[in-house]
């Protein structure tokens, strides 16, 4: 984002001063000098909101609970980022030493989310040890690996093929490359 973002500062800031000492009755350099200061404010309330937002992330997956959801139920809210549609997901939240609870999360769904979520589906989450209510889908599964672990070699090896049979139905459909779905594929085989 500071990519598209300095240059466009730079060149209304440095434009400005040079406009504001050259000509300066026609008011253009303060003006300029005027978006600059508030394209700087804009970018800067941005750029702190989305490093706030992953240290929260961070800081739930190192510090939180691992455990399951079940959705129980799933609803389009009309938005979509970046071609991800955004649900309103309601959920059934079960942590190890504590009783289950339901808890509704909007969340915008990776491409390999998109047939992950239905009623009655489980998804790994981390949850906060203080807020419960706080919680995040881990769709990458690395909680959900390290807690089924030592538990049932038979439950994590059926996870891994019904991944693989939604990776391989992307990959037909077009909804991701070859060399995605070769990663993703290698990814998931590693967690076995």
């Amino acid at each position: 984002m500071w990519m598209i973002g300095a240059p466009l500062i730079a060149f209304f800031g440095i434009g400005g001063i040079l406009f504001w000492i050259f000509m300066p009755r026609i008011g253009i350099g303060q003006i300029w000098v005027a978006v600059s200061l508030v394209l700087l404010a804009v970018y800067g309330v941005i750029t702190w909101a989305v490093r706030r937002r992953w240290a929260r992330i961070e800081r739930l997956m190192r510090d939180g609970l691992s455990g399951f959801a079940t959705i129980l139920e799933a609803e389009g809210t009309g938005v979509a980022i970046n071609h991800r549609p955004q649900v309103r997901l309601r959920l059934r939240v079960e942590v190890p030493g504590r009783a289950p609870y339901e808890a509704e999360v909007r969340e915008v769904l990776p491409f390999l989310g998109l047939e992950s979520v239905g009623p009655r589906r489980r998804v790994p989450v981390f949850v906060d040890r203080d807020d419960p209510k706080r919680l995040m889908i881990d769709w990458s599964g690395v909680g959900a690996a390290a807690m089924t672990s030592g538990t049932d070699p038979g439950e994590p090896v059926d996870e891994v093929a019904a991944r693989l049979e939604k990776l391989q139905t992307l990959r037909r459909r077009g909804l991701i490359s070859q060399a995605e779905f070769d990663e993703q594929r290698r990814r998931t085989l590693d967690r076995i």
